[in-house]
């Protein structure tokens, strides 16, 4: 099988001071996701701190509170800049961001693609 569609799991989020969630993406066994990540600042100083949570759980969705994977996008030149990260091999999981200091907002996109293999 191939990739699916491109879905959007995060909208123009005006990312400030409190950590902010896309929304929730389930796995089956055997599938990836593909995820790319949007942020563009309104100032120079603040970057784009990226945490991917996963859970086992299926009705409480209780997520991890250390996150798996945790980087920073740079965001201060004022541009849309993006990066992709690759997800596999947990039921669920989904995408915090929060800006990395006090001063900047920064709007962000996250979309993912799953590669539609399911075992």
């Amino acid at each position: 099988m191939g990739w699916g569609n491109k879905i959007q799991s995060l909208t123009a989020a005006s990312i400030a001071g409190t950590e902010l969630f896309s929304a929730v993406v389930i796995l089956k066994p055997g599938e990836n996701s593909h995820i790319q990540i949007i942020g563009n600042s309104d100032g120079t100083t603040d970057n784009l701190v990226i945490a991917i949570y996963a859970t086992l759980d299926d009705s409480t969705q209780n997520y991890d509170t250390v996150a798996m994977t945790k980087f920073e996008l740079d965001c201060t030149d004022g541009n849309d800049n993006d990066v992709s990260v690759m997800v596999s091999g947990v039921y669920s999981y989904r995408v915090g961001c929060v800006r990395s200091g006090a001063s900047d907002t920064i709007t962000t996109n996250i979309y993912y693609r799953k590669d539609g293999v399911g075992l």
